[in-house]
C-alpha cells in the first residue's frame, strides 16, 4: 500500500482500510469496544502491535473521543513471554 497521501479524503480512507485489515471488518466498533474495555491509547497501541500515535489516529477517523494516559503509560511492557538468558 502506497504510504503517499494527496488529500485528506484519501488519509482518512488510508486509514480506514488499514484500520480494517488490524481490526476486522468494524473497526470503529471494536475500538470503541476494546476503549470501552477501559484500555488507554498505550495499551491499545500494545495489544494492536502499533503506535499509540497510529491509535489516535484511528480513534480521530472514527470520531471517538481521546483516552487519558493511564498510570503505566510510559512503561514499556513485553507482550509476550520475556526471555532471559541464563548466566
Amino acid at each position: 500500500m502506497d504510504n503517499r497521501v494527496f488529500s485528506e479524503k484519501g488519509a482518512v480512507s488510508s486509514i480506514r482500510i488499514w484500520a480494517t485489515e488490524i481490526l476486522g471488518p468494524m473497526p470503529g466498533a471494536s475500538l470503541r469496544a476494546l476503549s470501552d474495555l477501559g484500555l488507554n491509547d498505550a495499551e491499545l497501541a500494545r495489544y494492536l502491535r502499533v503506535t499509540p500515535r497510529q491509535v489516535q489516529r484511528m480513534r480521530r477517523c472514527f470520531g471517538l473521543p481521546g483516552s487519558v494516559p493511564g498510570p503505566d503509560a510510559t512503561i514499556r511492557r513485553p507482550i509476550g513471554p520475556r526471555l532471559v538468558a541464563k548466566a
